[in-house]
């Protein structure tokens, strides 16, 4: 799992790639995946890798996993093939995507929870993408020759589950 430092910003690390694996594949983001959580528990996540894909508007996840994880449907979207020609309605979902966070002082690890929309995407071959509607949320920074990438938040939870801060990325 992706691990996010705390400091002034909440900085999401990609996954440990080599230059050319990121060149070829694009910068990934591994995290959990799990269904919101429940009054106050957190439900089991799923790790996942997510690639960033800045031409998607909504972030999409392998209807498998949708699925698997029993994700809560909130409403359905119009979804254009990438011709933008044939449009399809889909279901979107409501998911907690969790990343280790560690503070910058004492060193600690602890979970945080974004509540996320995901649209269950019929024949993708990789767990799913996080498209605009995730990224807006961000400074996203591509470090190329590194072969790393940054998610950057600057915000305030909108509240906690089980002790930890949620961060609510449905709107």
């Amino acid at each position: 799992m992706a691990t996010l430092t705390l400091g002034d910003d909440l900085r999401l690390v990609s996954a440990n790639r080599t230059r050319e694996q990121t060149l070829k594949y694009g910068p990934v983001f591994e995290v959990g995946l799990a269904p919101p959580p429940l009054d106050d528990e957190l439900p089991v996540a799923r790790d996942v890798s997510l690639m960033v894909d800045t031409g998607a508007f909504a972030s999409v996840v392998s209807e498998t996993i949708v699925k698997d994880l029993q994700l809560p449907a909130i409403d359905t979207v119009e979804v254009l093939a990438f011709d933008g020609v044939e449009a399809r309605v889909r279901r979107r979902h409501i998911a907690s995507l969790i990343v280790n966070a560690k503070e910058d002082l004492t060193g600690v690890v602890r979970p945080l929870v974004f509540l996320v929309p995901v649209i269950a995407g019929v024949g993708i071959d990789d767990d799913g993408v996080l498209g605009r509607d995730f990224l807006q949320h961000f400074w996203f920074r591509y470090r190329g020759p590194e072969g790393k990438s940054e998610l950057v938040l600057r915000g305030t939870p909108a509240w906690q589950v089980a002790g930890l801060p949620v961060y609510d990325l449905l709107s």
